[in-house]
């Protein structure tokens, strides 16, 4: 077997063990077992949980992880471990207990990635840049404005893998094979023992439910997407603008043959490797679809088999992207700045221009920008090109008067970074919006880490009260 099929093995069957106590500990609160009782099963589940599992598939390990139990428990006690519960439950149980762990690492994973974004953001939002839309330019923008647009999308990617945990911290213990049990058992406390928000209120969907591994298909496949069009973009960038983004060498390939070749070759083996992350989730989702109806045990290896291999690639996809953003990719500011104003980016604020300086109508300023940017098109002219005299003349033809407005006027109040300057909605691309709303988003990402600190450690003080349980009743002198 794989070392990945070992260690979730391993997760598994500790898992289950951590159920057990959990479940035992609840039947003395409960009043359905006595503390005799409980702290003679307590060390019995403990050994089983510490040994190493058979070298199984996951489907059949419950019913042997019962049986090592009763293995190493006293004779008054055999059996009694799994008193009010079942071995489908312990399982879906020891499922939502590794999954939840997983998701929690992954929410970290993105939290950094997310942390260097809105570095890289913060670090460009003065670096002005043309923006395209369907391939041709459309207006400036700053690279810091572009890339806040991957910083948003990657925040509700967070949260749908908060979702997706939300979904996977509510515990089945208790629901039996589907129906529950007749013994009066407190769910409830065994969900707290647990570390889990609360428990899963239906018993059949208690162990029948895969929801939360497609809404963990979901939240990586938002992961994923986002980040390889973002690479995308770069490599278009790269190739198109050679001047504008340059690579560390380890990100490059060369060849001494051709000695003018150098090649994104990281950037694109990165966009390949989210694309297959975006195609294991897919994975994960049609293995979902697929399930039959009922208690899902027996596909629980299936599933966190699909869910694994989802969750790792997407680890790296982020990893690499950080190593990436942080350390290899090299920005010229000043082409950008000179490709800004290219292209005529800046033309659409002349209409804005002649309505305020102007006092003219929105139709007359339109249709005298619209004659002036034919004639600067038919005569190659940039924005920084443009005369009283063109706008004299369109003026003519549209209202039947001159304009007389001040050559440096229109130049000031066409130059990108003023352009960009009075782009200062929310949201929008000026560099004290783009901070602004940058600002926010690092406050919603540092609340997402405070989240995460409360949900490891509500996770860890239901540990310590469990193993606290199963030392005293190993030494109870102590």
């Amino acid at each position: 077997m794989t070392d990945a099929a070992n260690d979730l093995r391993g997760a598994f069957w500790r898992a289950m063990g951590d159920g057990a106590i959990a479940h035992v500990m609840m039947l003395r609160d409960a009043g359905i077992m006595d503390t005799e009782a409980m702290e003679a099963l307590l060390p019995a589940i403990a050994s089983a949980r510490d040994g190493s599992p058979p070298e199984l598939p996951i489907a059949p390990l419950g019913a042997i992880f019962d049986q090592r139990i009763d293995a190493n428990a006293a004779p008054g006690v055999v059996g009694a471990a799994s008193v009010g519960r079942g071995t489908i439950d312990l399982m879906a149980t020891a499922s939502r207990i590794v999954l939840r762990d997983e998701i929690l690492q992954h929410i970290d994973g993105l939290d950094a990635l997310r942390a260097e974004m809105e570095a890289f953001t913060d670090s460009h939002a003065v670096t002005m840049m043309p923006a395209y839309s369907v391939s041709a330019v459309a207006q400036s923008i700053s690279l810091g404005h572009m890339s806040s647009a991957l910083v948003t999308t990657l925040e509700r990617a967070s949260d749908t893998l908060w979702t997706a945990f939300a979904m996977t911290n509510r515990s089945p213990l208790g629901a039996g094979a589907l129906a529950g049990t007749g013994f009066p058992t407190d769910r409830s406390r065994a969900a707290e023992l647990l570390g889990f928000d609360g428990v899963v209120d239906q018993s059949y969907d208690a162990v029948a439910s895969s929801d939360h591994f497609h809404a963990l298909a979901d939240a990586i496949d938002r992961i994923a997407v986002p980040i390889a069009r973002w690479l995308d973009e770069l490599t278009i960038w790269i190739r198109t603008e050679p001047s504008a983004l340059t690579l560390d060498d380890s990100w490059s390939l060369t060849d001494p043959s051709v000695p003018q070749w150098n090649a994104p070759g990281g950037i694109a083996a990165l966009a390949a490797h989210a694309r297959r992350t975006s195609g294991d989730a897919a994975a994960l989702r049609s293995t979902v679809a697929h399930l039959p109806w009922g208690p899902v045990a027996a596909e629980l290896g299936t599933l966190h088999a699909a869910a694994n291999q989802a969750m790792t690639n997407s680890s790296v996809l982020m990893e690499r992207t950080i190593a990436l953003m942080k350390d290899a990719l090299f920005v010229n500011r000043a082409y950008f700045a000179n490709r800004a104003g290219r292209s005529l980016v800046t033309i659409s604020d002349l209409v804005d221009f002649l309505m305020i300086e102007e006092q003219l109508d929105p139709a007359a300023a339109r249709a005298i920008t619209s004659l002036t940017l034919t004639r600067m098109r038919e005569s190659g002219i940039e924005s920084s090109g443009i005369t009283a005299e063109m706008l004299d003349t369109a003026a003519m033809m549209t209202i039947g008067r001159e304009l007389k407005v001040e050559f440096e006027a229109i130049s000031r109040y066409l130059a990108p970074r003023r352009f960009v300057e009075r782009r200062n909605v929310t949201g929008g691309p000026a560099p004290s919006a783009v901070r602004s709303w940058l600002a926010g988003a690092t406050e919603r990402r540092q609340a997402d880490a405070a989240r995460l600190a409360i949900a490891r450690r509500d996770i860890l003080a239901a540990s310590q009260l469990r193993d606290a349980a199963v030392n005293e009743a190993i030494s109870p002198e102590s």
